[in-house]
């Protein structure tokens, strides 16, 4: 009877931290895949055009593009943008979903200016995280 239910707190247990670390991802892991909003002006180079779009979100591995731009998925693309704070980054990346004017772009994970974008992105969420941490709830 008792291993029962100790089976049934466990199960329960694990359901929860499942449900609160997001579809199975550890806590760190969501952290490294953080959608940070971001909104600046993006050039997209392909195949010899230039377009111009803006960013709706980043992360350390990709950003979500919005434009006019005639891009397919697992099309080559090179992109041109300044992170606040930061110099100009161009970076080739791989579109990898698109829906309307939207498409999503992975970066090289190879290329010398991903560590430049990953780092922003880490302090740009550890501000938001601080920020959210000082909101008090009036009593």
């Amino acid at each position: 009877m008792y291993l029962v239910v100790l089976c049934a707190l466990v199960a329960v247990a694990a359901t929860i931290w499942l449900i609160m670390a997001g579809e199975g991802k550890s806590p760190e892991s969501r952290r490294n895949n953080a959608r940070i909003k971001l909104v600046i002006p993006v050039e997209v180079e392909s195949f010899g055009e230039k377009y111009q779009a803006d960013s709706q979100d980043i992360s350390r591995g990709g950003m979500l593009l919005k434009a006019e731009a005639p891009v397919k998925v697992a099309q080559p693309i090179q992109l041109s943008f300044i992170l606040p704070g930061e110099t100009l980054i161009e970076i080739p990346a791989v579109v990898c979903h698109q829906r309307g004017q939207q498409f999503g772009v992975r970066f090289d994970p190879t290329h010398h200016r991903r560590g430049v974008i990953e780092r922003w992105v880490r302090r740009a969420f550890e501000e938001d995280h601080r920020r959210a941490a000082k909101i008090t709830v009036p009593q």
